[in-house]
């Protein structure tokens, strides 16, 4: 049941915004940024978050929060007037908070024998992020790139490049054997809304799951790291990072990539991941 809602709403979201585009045609037509978007992917628990913070404090990138894709859609709000006018500070901490009230489900309501397994490439979602980037980007606009940050890309990488192929992919890397005890302690703690996470039985099962999840990662990562005739390797939108590197330095891994990208780290940005890394 609780996957059946979270389908409904996602349906829901989708036609709100749809809707919202036909009525504003404008947004469609815009252009959005010159500076391809930042795709933030690989395994989970890789600490694509902790890079996520460190790139977005440059002021003019663009990062959407939880509440612009799931809670408030439409109308889109800049961030300027949503975080001073309607939210007030709402801050990581806030964001979160109404992240777990309302996905706290997450992990028993994702099912990915019903939707990646049986049709993996699906064009559709990645117009649909299109259309919702132009949206977002109507009153938003920057001339940094928009940074997008989710284990799910890398389900259809292959696809994402055919959308925009302009995109540029940060990957990170880190050993199987721990990222796959982090995953599992953090499905455990999910589930503990709902089960006893001492219990060997739910222990044992959301141990398989996490296990079958990474198989499919596994797979997905591999078909588009060999796929057409090693092209993947030639590309210079791919950015590959070692899990130990991010920990040991992150500023100046952060450093790295925008010199690989040839993007810009304003004075404000340098301040700002010193004081997020102190």
């Amino acid at each position: 049941m609780g996957s059946d809602r979270s389908v409904t709403s996602l349906g829901t979201h989708c036609q709100h915004v749809m809707n919202y585009v036909a009525e504003h045609q404008y947004i469609a037509k815009q252009s959005l940024p010159s500076v391809s978007s930042l795709v933030i992917c690989g395994f989970p628990r890789t600490r694509t978050t902790l890079l996520y913070n460190l790139l977005v404090c440059d002021q003019s990138c663009r990062a959407s929060l939880y509440i612009d894709t799931d809670i408030e859609v439409v109308s889109p709000i800049a961030r300027s007037d949503f975080i001073e006018k309607k939210c007030g500070n709402i801050g990581f901490a806030s964001d979160c908070y109404v992240y777990c009230k309302n996905r706290k489900n997450f992990f028993l309501e994702f099912n990915s024998d019903s939707w990646i397994c049986r049709e993996l490439n699906k064009d559709y979602a990645d117009d649909y992020d299109g259309i919702f980037l132009h949206m977002l980007n109507s009153v938003d606009a920057s001339t940094s790139p928009w940074l997008l940050k989710s284990a799910l890309h890398t389900f259809s990488l292959n696809k994402l490049l055919e959308h925009h192929p302009n995109a540029l992919i940060i990957m990170i890397h880190r050993p199987l054997g721990t990222v796959l005890p982090s995953l599992c302690s953090l499905s455990l703690s999910a589930t503990d809304w709902n089960f006893d996470s001492t219990n060997t039985i739910t222990r044992d099962n959301v141990g398989k799951r996490c296990c079958h999840f990474m198989d499919i990662v596994i797979e997905c990562i591999l078909k588009f790291r060999t796929a057409s005739n090693g092209v993947i390797k030639r590309l210079k939108n791919v950015f590959d990072i070692n899990y130990n590197d991010l920990m040991k330095d992150p500023i100046d891994l952060v450093h790295r990539i925008c010199n690989y990208f040839g993007l810009l780290w304003p004075d404000e940005m340098e301040i700002a991941m010193n004081h997020l890394a102190s």
